[in-house]
């Protein structure tokens, strides 16, 4: 059981993230929305009482200004009445001189909305204030659904309610007399804000869960792709190279499968390649060691040998150990090549004409025991910027494979053609030839087309792999073209390139 799965915790981060941005957007959505409704229906309630109570106010300036108070009473209790409030009104001081609940006459009213008008600071004022409620509103309260929620949450205000105090200045010959002040519930306001913000709330709740559930399967959807990837990483780690991961669409993870998929063919190949590349070398390596320990074994238990029957078992083991020698050399040159790359490349800038004249003057004695004749078509002064000691060496491989596949009074020819940046060798020869369908498999290691001709030769199977690799590692183009017993033609294309140094 796997205890911690990394893709859980990257899934359920994406999930977290998903809803912290939503429930980050819909509470500021929710305040600013609570806000904006809680100040529009506060300030036209407020608006709608003030606009109520200065129409009464030029009535009460002439009864005050009398000291009429008995029709300021009535005057009170008939706009309490209208207005369904409490209606009160105080001399220049801020003392009660009429209530209508007859409760608080003879009071200082002390409310900054009060003090404003009578100040002359204000045309109007309004304030809140949670004051003792009556019985019927505390039964009310107790019974009502935002009494319970206000309860349920720890912030029950049972047994208050919240008034408004409307205050408009009662002004007489240009001079402020006193203040008409009305104290009315807003309870009605207050829960009816109180439920717009349960109602969004609710919303809030449903959309973040709603967010919640479409994030997970939006993060189920997204980490998916680099589950099958982390998996087929880790069998590919595990050395299972043949595996392929599948990702549809056109999205970065389904560019980074193909590309994950393009990376284990090369590697399946590469694998492939080593394996028989080991067991090719394995099998060529074993052959001569086979053979010069049977020579060793006839040796010692043969005493009555002769002379020259010694002689010509040793000469025998003499070909053995120089045929291991000349293929232990030529896999490390091979592995040289594939380790080291361009770092192997040491350019200079010399005539090519020259130095492939140089090697068929080397390959002659070949050629003539076997009564070959090799003519060359070079051109003067035909410069270029390669590595002079890997272009010999190709250059001899492909002449004597031609020499050493062409049969008595044969012939090779060896061409050397510019073209525009580019240099041409041909190698032409009317030997064995190589089947059609074989030709795709000359390059590969150890690949021979006639395993019985390649022993009389001695050939080792890696001389034409070396040749591609350097023509390869020159940013050159290879061909070969062939039919059965009339001949074989080799192509190299190579760039003339600068005589800067590559180190």
């Amino acid at each position: 059981m796997q205890k911690n799965n990394p893709f859980h915790s990257i899934r359920w981060r994406i999930v977290a993230a998903y809803f912290l941005a939503i429930a980050a957007a819909l509470y500021v959505i929710f305040v600013l929305v609570g806000g904006v409704v809680e100040d529009y229906m506060v300030q036209r309630a407020a608006s709608e009482y003030i606009e109520s109570v200065q129409n009464y106010s030029v009535q009460a300036a002439s009864l005050l200004t009398k000291s009429d108070a008995d029709s300021l009473l009535t005057l009170a209790k008939n706009i309490g009445t209208e207005l369904e409030g409490r209606v009160l009104i105080v001399d220049s001081r801020g003392i009660v001189q009429v209530d209508s609940f007859s409760i608080l006459n003879g009071y200082k009213l002390n409310q900054s909305e009060v003090v404003q008008v009578l100040s002359d600071a204000k045309d109007a004022g309004f304030g809140f204030h949670l004051l003792e409620g009556t019985s019927e509103r505390r039964s009310l309260y107790s019974t009502s659904w935002w009494g319970s929620l206000q309860r349920l949450i720890g912030k029950s205000n049972e047994g208050y309610e919240w008034v408004m105090y409307c205050a408009v200045p009662i002004v007489s010959a240009s001079q402020i007399k006193g203040s008409l002040v009305l104290s009315v519930s807003i309870e009605n306001i207050v829960e009816q804000i109180a439920l717009i913000r349960w109602q969004m709330l609710v919303v809030f709740l449903i959309t973040g869960g709603t967010v919640l559930i479409i994030s997970a399967f939006i993060s189920g959807a997204m980490v998916k792709p680099i589950r099958v990837l982390t998996q087929g990483i880790r069998r590919i780690s595990q050395g299972d190279f043949s595996h392929r991961v599948s990702i549809d669409g056109r999205s970065e993870l389904a560019l980074m499968a193909n590309t994950f998929n393009d990376m284990t063919q090369r590697l399946e190949d590469i694998d492939r390649t080593r394996n028989e590349f080991v067991s090719n070398a394995s099998h060529e390596l074993k052959t001569p060691m086979a053979s010069i320990k049977v020579l060793v074994e006839t040796l010692q238990h043969q005493r009555d040998f002769s002379k020259d029957m010694t002689n010509e078992f040793l000469s025998d083991i003499n070909s053995e150990i120089d045929r291991l020698t000349v293929m232990i050399n030529e896999l490390l040159t091979l592995v040289r090549q594939d380790e080291e790359g361009r770092e192997l490349l040491h350019s200079i800038s010399f005539d090519f004409d020259l130095l492939l004249d140089d090697v068929c003057r080397k390959i002659q004695p070949i050629a003539e025991k076997k009564k070959i004749s090799i003519t060359t078509n070079l051109l003067e002064e035909c410069e270029i910027s390669a590595d002079a000691r890997l272009i010999e060496r190709m250059c001899i491989n492909i002449i004597e494979n031609a020499v050493k596949y062409t049969g008595e009074n044969g012939t090779v020819k060896v061409s050397l053609i510019q073209d525009g940046t580019n240099i041409t060798l041909i190698v032409e020869d009317n030997g064995i030839g190589i089947p059609k369908e074989q030709l795709p498999y000359i390059f590969d290691r150890f690949y021979r087309v006639d395993k019985a001709r390649a022993r009389e030769t001695g050939g080792s199977g890696l001389g034409l792999s070396i040749v591609k690799s350097i023509v390869r590692l020159h940013d050159g183009e290879i061909f070969v073209e062939s039919e059965p017993e009339v001949g074989t033609k080799f192509t190299v294309i190579l760039p003339k390139g600068t005589d800067k140094q590559v180190i």
